[in-house]
């Protein structure tokens, strides 16, 4: 399958992070089945399942990161064309595992900062389960090369910190307001916390929620409006469908 790859790349600096490291070996080939049935992979997929619905058969389509392909079969019944894209190739493997014969998906290894396609090249981009990962510099850039390479629309997943986890950490500083669930939910973060252990010289590599009104001017700055937000009940998870001006 051929695509304009490379033409138009962007020349960002390509931040390092500990978690561009993290989905290599057992974590690829166990990825699915420690998620598959939880609550957010399910409300994920039928977010993304509804989006799809509105898109014109033909249309093309960047999955960023694509990670083991969970909504390639969503693409396939959508008859679109895919470029999926991932950091890592332990991934990629099992991604192409669920590619159907003749399907039109073109799988690469590539970074969020530097994305192999060119300019105005994509109709819709997808991108779920990764802006917790990288810091807002990293984030920024993410935006930035998006709509360099969207000519259309974008649907992302943020968790924001004005969610239920900003409601846990309110609830320490007054503890009569904790519901039973930010209970819970402060045990299982306390306990994470305590577990979480540095590599000597390297940063911990841990998930983060990002502020909103940043977030929207990161949005507004790159040249996208926020056509929809929508929220994943009982997280701090938020879809947002992004726009592009003209």
């Amino acid at each position: 399958m051929q695509n304009k790859y490379q033409k138009g790349v962007s020349l960002l600096a390509v931040k390092s992070y500990q978690a561009k490291d993290n989905y290599f070996g057992d974590k690829a080939t166990t990825y699915d089945e420690k998620r598959e049935g939880k609550n957010l992979w399910e409300q994920e997929k039928k977010v993304i399942e509804n989006y799809i619905k509105n898109i014109k058969k033909g249309k093309n389509l960047l999955d960023l990161p694509i990670g083991t392909g969970r909504f390639i079969d969503l693409y396939e019944k959508a008859e679109l064309t895919v470029y999926g894209i991932d950091i890592s190739e332990d991934m990629l493997k099992e991604a192409r595992k669920k590619v159907a014969k003749n399907q039109k998906v073109s799988l690469l290894q590539g970074d969020a900062e530097n994305i192999p396609l060119a300019d105005n090249s994509v109709d819709y981009i997808v991108c779920v389960r990764f802006m917790n990962w990288v810091p807002i510099s990293v984030f920024e850039n993410v935006v930035k090369e998006f709509s360099r390479v969207t000519r259309n629309e974008c649907i992302v997943s943020i968790p924001l910190k004005d969610g239920i986890f900003l409601k846990a950490f309110e609830s320490v500083v007054n503890p009569r307001k904790a519901t039973n669930k930010v209970k819970t939910l402060l045990i299982l973060l306390s306990n994470k916390i305590i577990k979480v252990k540095s590599k000597p010289g390297k940063e911990v590599s841990k998930s983060s929620s990002k502020n909103k009104n940043k977030v929207l001017q990161i949005f507004n700055k790159n040249g996208f409006i926020v056509n929809k937000e929508i929220k994943i009940p009982n997280s701090s998870w938020v879809f947002f469908i992004l726009k592009k001006e003209e």
